[in-house]
């Protein structure tokens, strides 16, 4: 049969259709890649998150490769290990260690400060290392020197290890003295067990603790709720906690997330038994032997969290030298009926020494010139507790690629700008600080050198008083604080005159007894002084109201009389930190890697609980070894003024649009190809 040749009126309708299905085939070619890209936007914000929203699985009292593995199985990723290397290392792939090197409540620190930096500075790089259990129940009304110990040791952590966690125990009532403002701690684990023999499992505990904690400023993103998975039916000692049952278990843990639905960390507490304090445990809760099968349970609840896989390839690291390794810290009772914490270690044999020398690359071969030393180094603004150090940048054959600022030989930064805000100084306390510049090739130049004094904070009088007497040599008016010449390294002094007014005392005591006094010493020759220590004893004076304290625990180290205004006026300071005009920081933690390169008015400025106001304004010269996309960052923000949290949105907002803009211009291209360069019209229906 003969086929028909086709018509000019169908080939018409074919075109039609075709077109149809063109742009049929364009909408939804275009619709696949909108929502692609929205999908895969979402995955990618969602991600970008993730680091906050991220819980991990921590386990105390988990000993040998054994017991690692069974609660690996479960679904915990963190276990408790001493300070050793080689036992870290040996961790099962997917599993972190918690390194304590902690106290109990106010005992001594298992690790010393000087073991304990020579073990961060091991294990700073180390991907298997998540963080350092720092103190059990820490009791900053007892000993309140031990919130200035674990900050010292948070801060360590945070300058030579970043990214690895900080992490403690608070006890009840102990929370606002160990806040992050004040310890610099990561991660908070709460423990309000709720299961106690003979009665019924208060869930409402979780609640209250949990309230009081953030009230008192730890946000809830830090805490890290404390499972109890224990009990102490054969405990040695303390039979105040009972195991709790399958429901209640279940109950408690759905509680537990409804309070802390974002939580960095949860802790199962314990894994082994510790004979005075846990006994039974979660190895023991099988569903055997008439306990409750909570380990099922909790593979179940770690399954679903938002658990995250733990990288924990070996470092890339040159062969250490062998050292001793730490020995196993013989049982200390607690001062409490607090569960111990600390892990049961297992001995690990010294490596012997080997002869074989290891050979390593350094980095830009050839490069032996050293930075010039920091010029111009000087405190810009002394102010209160509170110091601002700046000095001129450092010169390179290449590039300098950061500075290192030591206090008192302690490094208390690692950064590179040419501009340093040190907050919470001791009041009436003379410092050495120290700068240093290095390059990408190690090389160190010479340090720099100040020497300040912090200022003798005054409180407000209620009501006008006599001022306080001026020797004669003084000056008539304060002077600028901590100002040396330019590339001259002396110390700097606190011009005289600059007293406290000690009649504020009145407004910074916590009203007493009507009896309440503050009696100098009449029995002796020379001036009159009232001495307090940590507890409040008197000296040789009478010293009543309370111990002299602010209703939040007692002062800090022995004071003399002039300084006890001084300690309580501050106690409650409020810093605020401004560039040109404006507000960069409230905590006056200054991110300067903000701010342009060229000269800044810096100004500082606290406001005490009394209502005291002080500022000082200096204009110094920054500098930052910024790479050039940091560099076009900080000119296009530069009307930012240095806030690190402002740019961040701004940028993010940016971005957002950007990726909208992409996301159009990409829609049309891809419908204007598919149509062949025509234009879209108006899309038929079939």
């Amino acid at each position: 049969m003969k086929r028909k040749k086709p018509t000019k009126t169908s080939k018409r309708k074919s075109a039609k259709l075709l077109q149809r299905a063109n742009r049929r085939f364009g909408w939804a070619l275009m619709v696949g890649v909108v929502g692609l890209v929205v999908v895969f936007g979402y995955l990618a914000v969602r991600s970008s998150f993730a680091g906050t929203n991220v819980t991990r699985h921590f386990i105390q009292n988990v000993d040998g490769v054994a017991s690692q593995r069974k609660t690996q199985a479960l679904g915990f990723n963190v276990v408790d290990v001493g300070p050793d290397a080689k036992a870290v290392n040996a961790l099962p792939a997917g599993q972190q260690a918690m390194v304590w090197v902690g106290n109990t409540k106010c005992g001594s620190f298992d690790v010393p400060y000087a073991a304990f930096t020579s073990a961060v500075d091991k294990l700073a790089h180390n991907p298997k290392v998540y963080g350092w259990y720092l103190s059990d129940g820490p009791s900053a009304g007892s000993c309140p020197k031990i919130v200035a110990e674990i900050k010292r040791r948070a801060d360590y952590i945070h300058a030579h290890a970043p990214g690895q966690k900080s992490y403690i125990a608070t006890a009840k009532d102990e929370y606002a003295p160990l806040k992050p403002s004040l310890s610099h701690v990561d991660v908070f684990g709460l423990d309000p067990y709720p299961c106690q023999v003979g009665r019924a499992c208060d869930l409402g505990l979780i609640d209250s603790e949990v309230a009081k904690a953030t009230a008192a400023g730890i946000p809830r993103e830090a805490i890290a709720p404390i499972y109890q998975l224990f009990g102490q039916a054969c405990a040695a000692d303390a039979k105040n906690w009972r195991l709790p049952t399958e429901a209640e278990a279940k109950a408690m843990l759905t509680r537990w997330d409804k309070a802390l639905p974002h939580a960095p960390m949860d802790v199962a507490y314990s894994w082994n038994r510790q004979s005075n304090y846990a006994c039974q445990t979660l190895a023991d809760a099988n569903g055997a032997k008439g306990y409750p099968d909570l380990q099922s349970i909790m593979k179940d609840h770690n399954a679903t969290k938002n658990s995250q896989p733990v990288v924990t390839a070996p470092p890339a690291t040159k062969t250490p030298a062998p050292t001793p390794t730490l020995a196993p810290v013989a049982t200390v009772t607690p001062k409490s009926d607090r569960p111990d914490p600390r892990p049961i270690l297992t001995p690990t044999p010294t490596p012997a020494p080997t002869a074989t020398p290891v050979v390593t690359t350094p980095p830009h071969v050839g490069d032996t010139a050293a930075p010039t030393k920091p010029g111009g180094f000087r405190a810009a603004i002394v102010i209160d507790r509170f110091a601002v150090l700046a000095w001129e940048p450092s010169q390179d054959n290449r590039k300098v690629q950061g500075y290192r600022l030591y206090r008192d030989g302690v490094l208390v930064s690692d950064q590179r700008s040419t501009l340093y805000i040190d907050v919470k100084l001791s009041s009436n306390t003379s410092y050495t600080y120290e700068v240093e510049a290095y390059d990408a090739a190690k090389n160190v130049s010479q340090r720099a050198q100040v020497k300040v004094k912090s200022k003798v904070a005054s409180a407000a009088p209620a009501a006008a008083a006599a001022p306080t007497p001026v020797p004669s040599s003084a000056p008539a008016a304060e002077q600028p604080l901590g100002i040396t010449p330019s590339g001259v390294d002396q110390p700097v002094e606190i011009p005289a005159g600059l007293e406290p007014d000690v009649s504020g005392i009145v407004d910074v005591m916590t009203p007493g007894p009507a009896d309440s006094t503050i009696t100098p010493n009449d029995g002796g020759a020379g001036p009159d002084e009232v001495l307090a220590d940590d507890t409040g004893s008197a000296g040789d004076g009478n010293l009543t109201d309370s111990q002299v304290n602010d209703g939040q625990g007692a002062m800090e180290g022995d004071v003399t009389g002039a300084d006890i205004s001084a300690d309580e006026a501050t106690a409650n300071t409020e810093l605020t930190v401004g560039v040109d005009g404006g507000t960069a920081s409230t905590d006056g933690q200054l991110d300067t890697t903000y701010l342009t390169n060229g000269a800044h008015e810096v100004s500082v400025s606290t406001t005490k609980a009394n209502g005291t106001k002080t500022q000082s304004t200096r204009t110094v010269k920054v500098q930052n070894s910024l790479t050039p996309i940091e560099t076009v960052r900080n000119q296009i923000f530069a009307g930012f003024h240095g806030n690190k949290q402002l740019v961040n949105n701004t940028m993010t907002g940016l971005a957002a649009l950007l990726a909208l803009l992409l996301i159009g211009v990409s829609s049309w291209a891809i419908r204007r190809w598919v149509m062949g360069g025509k234009r879209f019209g108006k899309v038929s229906v079939l």
